[in-house]
């Protein structure tokens, strides 16, 4: 890369922004360094990025105004690493996508709620709101918690939830630059560009276009994965918009996503399911499909150093998710298939398998512990798989605290107690 735009990084007072360690002074000498020649150096500056103005999803004043450079050397081909680009990039826009899956960006409801957030009256219907979620926890432990975060104030979050938005919008702002990607050299930048796109709704018109044009060439199998599922997401989200019409081209993609049934990629099959449950539009043999998933995994082929984009790359919990959001009375056997799967996983591992069973168990969390033999039949084998599960499971404390919010023994003895063990 010969012409650096370092103008877009000179141009922002630094010191007046900050990140998670304070003053925002050392962000320059890491940008610059993410097209340094030497490796070494771009991976030391990404990893200090991740940690300043990206920090455990957060984002900061300092993490909006680093974008337009971003986007900048990203659109320039010789610019190195530009897949870990697009990942960090999309980092800033979404913290963690987790967070965002199955059902995508709700850009009506982001909005609505940071009008709120700017709202006058906004600190005293925090107030109120902290106050009732104070009030229905669960314990005192978890009272004493909720205090604490109360204490904090409003203006944190507040902060916090501007923040990152205004990442978000910045970001949004480079959609055309993702577009460009999608025909790159670098099967790596083809792939996070088309997971990129999924997360752009008020952009659906033009980007759904061209990420059905991937999969008319792409050879990729992963590419044409990722691409699938950004259509799912993009035309899922028509949801709450205009007067709930469906969108025009949403039929013929349904029929698209179909046809992918006798791809000879497992991993095709398998996005193009999720992309039909996004869109409400599945069968029973797609259901089967991402149950499946959870019980043999899915072979990514091809993925890159940095693996399947969507969900960190987590295949099974993805599928975990896309199940707990289907009506279960209508798909007997797919609760049963997660817990299969939880009854074989370990560990951190096994945290996101066990929030998905207990919400298809239970529902809502009860208020109160319900005496094991008054549970239903799924209930109580949810439970006995719980207690059986090996102190590298138990000793989590996200695991304990999932416990506790649905009201079960949250210590192994206690558990094993409860179900008769």
């Amino acid at each position: 890369m010969t012409n650096h735009p370092f103008h877009l990084i000179d141009s922002v007072d630094w010191a007046s922004l900050s990140h998670a360690y304070g003053e925002a002074t050392n962000v320059p000498t890491d940008l610059r360094a993410l097209v340094s020649p030497n490796p070494e150096e771009r991976k030391a500056a990404y990893t200090s990025l991740t940690g300043t103005i990206y920090h455990q999803g957060s984002r900061y004043s300092a993490s909006a105004p680093a974008v337009a450079y971003l986007l900048a050397i990203l659109k320039d081909p010789s610019t190195p690493d530009r897949a870990h680009l697009i990942n960090f990039i999309m980092h800033l826009a979404l913290g963690y996508d987790t967070m965002h899956l199955p059902g995508g960006i709700d850009m009506r409801a982001w909005r609505a709620q940071i009008a709120e957030l700017k709202s006058p009256d906004y600190g005293a219907v925090w107030n109120r709101r902290m106050d009732e979620w104070i009030a229905q926890a669960p314990d005192d432990g978890a009272r004493h918690w909720r205090r604490m975060m109360r204490a904090i104030g409003f203006r944190q979050g507040q902060e916090e939830s501007l923040h990152a938005f205004a990442a978000y919008e910045a970001v949004r702002e480079g959609v055309p630059v993702f577009r460009g990607c999608l025909e790159d050299e670098s099967e790596d930048v083809r792939l996070w560009a088309a997971y990129a796109l999924a997360w752009f709704p008020e952009q659906r018109a033009t980007s759904a276009p061209l990420l059905e044009g991937v999969l008319d060439r792409e050879p990729g199998a992963a590419v044409r994965a990722c691409a699938i599922i950004a259509l799912g997401l993009l035309f899922g989200c028509w949801d709450g918009e205009g007067d709930g019409a469906p969108p025009e081209g949403v039929e013929a993609l349904v029929s698209r996503l179909r046809g992918y049934a006798a791809d000879a990629s497992a991993l095709v099959q398998w996005a193009a399911a999720v992309a039909l449950v996004r869109l409400k539009q599945q069968e029973p043999y797609h259901v089967d499909l991402v149950v499946q998933c959870l019980v043999d995994g899915v072979s990514v082929e091809n993925a890159g150093e940095l693996g399947f984009p969507f969900y960190g790359g987590n295949i099974v919990d993805y599928s975990a998710e896309v199940v707990a959001s289907l009506d279960v009375a209508e798909h007997p056997g797919a609760a049963p298939a997660v817990l299969n799967a939880l009854s074989r996983a370990s560990g951190v591992e096994s945290l996101t398998l066990v929030s998905v069973v207990l919400r298809l168990a239970f529902g809502s969390a009860p208020g109160e512990t319900i005496p094991f033999e008054q549970l239903t039949e799924f209930q109580q084998r949810t439970v006995e798989v719980l207690a059986n599960m090996g102190p590298e499971t138990w000793r989590w404390g996200n695991f304990v605290a999932i416990l506790k919010e649905y009201k079960i023994p949250s210590s192994q003895e206690g558990c094993r107690k409860y179900v008769g063990l």
